[in-house]
């Protein structure tokens, strides 16, 4: 497609919001719409199922079946985006059902055995792009994209050029940083443990831990944040950043140089190409990661 060309194209995900800023998806389709305005401008239509599903979906239906785009870009996972990719081809004008491309973020159905996944209407867009190797040979022994319509693109981040910042060690006291979703799936609890018994059992203060990022508001999450924030009022040696570290631009780039480690130790099942891991490779951070499913397409053990 021609960039200098004027492109209109109608974008579908869940971006966010005031609200709704801290997980994974939200970001990621952030950073996608961001990437295509940069690409072909702002002549776009925007749908984000954040908000007011009923009301967004209505819009959707509207725009796709009464105006023409050069393309319509889905940006979810598989559970959500098949759902959106349903209506489209069910309502959309025949014009733009034969333009969807679908960004399919995380670990395909990994996990989503529970959910109903319109794997028929995905198979009708005209292109996939999935964020790992593993997906796309799920999607093709289903039957679902041939390989030649599906891409790979692990994720997409503003192309910053920062210098790392040299460290001398040994240094008395490591500072790390978990930069994630507070879950208990994401494994925060095992890093609490570990960096607890060492610095505890030697009585000394090894590892100072940073944890930034936000929660759900079901009362489960909220509980496993309370639990997080009293331990963190306990121990000197962990704090709770909540959602005050956030990737605003390169400033925010430059503030994460000042951690030693990235700690990633994620047992959540729709794993895939973590934004935060990203992150850390922009701003020269490593990552100490558990051995989620694709970790070895975008981390090697070797370094």
């Amino acid at each position: 497609m021609d960039a200098n060309k004027k492109t209109k194209f109608l974008f579908v995900g869940s971006l966010p919001t005031k609200k709704y800023y801290f997980d994974g998806e939200r970001n990621k389709s952030r950073d996608v719409l961001n990437a295509l305005v940069n690409r072909f401008g702002k002549k776009c239509s925007v749908i984000n199922l954040s908000l007011n599903q009923f009301a967004q979906v209505a819009k959707m239906i509207f725009l796709s079946r009464f105006f023409n785009y050069d393309f319509v870009f889905v940006s979810k996972c598989l559970v959500g985006g098949s759902r959106a990719i349903k209506y489209l081809q069910r309502f959309a004008n025949k014009h733009n059902k034969n333009k969807i491309i679908f960004y399919l973020i995380g670990n395909g159905s990994n996990g989503f055995d529970d959910k109903v996944i319109y794997y028929d209407y995905v198979k009708r867009v005209r292109h996939v792009i999935v964020e790992s190797p593993d997906v796309e040979r799920e999607l093709i022994s289903k039957d679902i994209a041939k390989k030649e319509s599906i891409s790979i693109i692990p994720c997409l981040k503003p192309n910053y050029s920062i210098n790392p910042i040299e460290k001398k060690y040994p240094s008395s006291t490591l500072k790390l940083i978990y930069f994630s979703r507070i879950t208990e799936l994401k494994g925060i609890m095992d890093a609490i443990l570990a960096i607890s018994k060492i610095n505890d059992e030697n009585g000394k203060t090894f590892f100072e831990l940073d944890i930034a990022g936000g929660s759900g508001f079901d009362e489960k999450e909220q509980m496993f944040l309370n639990k997080i924030k009293q331990i963190a009022n306990q121990k000197e040696y962990i704090n709770y950043l909540g959602l005050n570290l956030r990737i605003k631009g390169i400033d925010s780039y430059k503030q994460l140089q000042s951690y030693d480690l990235h700690i990633f130790p994620s047992k959540f099942y729709q794993e895939c190409a973590p934004g935060s891991i990203i992150d850390m490779f922009i701003a020269g951070v490593p990552t100490l990661s558990s051995n989620f499913p694709s970790a070895k397409y975008i981390m090697s053990d070797k370094d």
